[in-house]
């Protein structure tokens, strides 16, 4: 009966595929820093279970790149990048650029959420 309910409520809601021009960000893990920074893509950079830095372009649209540290016990504050399924970046905590721009955000799921 289970197998039945499971059967009718994927063919009443099936699951959204997301654009291929999705405005999501998406975790690319590399070993160096990448020398141009694609927009939508944190890049992770370090060796798997040793990544020192996460690089991505601000949301906001200025064109900034930002860099956030990973390293947990060298220098603070630090941060924590999650790729979460199909790649969709979480950051933790959120990042508030104290030059430039000035933007607050949180990345979660992929999604830019505005701070006020």
């Amino acid at each position: 009966m289970k197998c039945l309910l499971q059967r009718l409520f994927r063919w009443l809601w099936p699951a959204k595929a997301e654009p291929e021009n999705s405005n999501l960000f998406r975790v690319r893990r590399v070993d160096d820093e990448p020398k141009t920074i694609e927009d939508r893509l944190v890049y992770v950079v370090g060796e798997p279970g040793h990544e020192w830095e996460a690089v991505l372009r601000c949301p906001c649209g200025c064109g900034d790149v930002i860099k956030l540290n990973l390293l947990r016990f060298e220098k603070r504050p630090t941060w924590h990048v999650v790729a979460n399924p199909g790649n969709k970046a979480t950051l933790i905590p959120s990042v508030w650029r104290k030059t430039g721009c000035l933007s607050h955000f949180i990345v979660s799921w992929g999604e830019i959420r505005w701070c006020p």
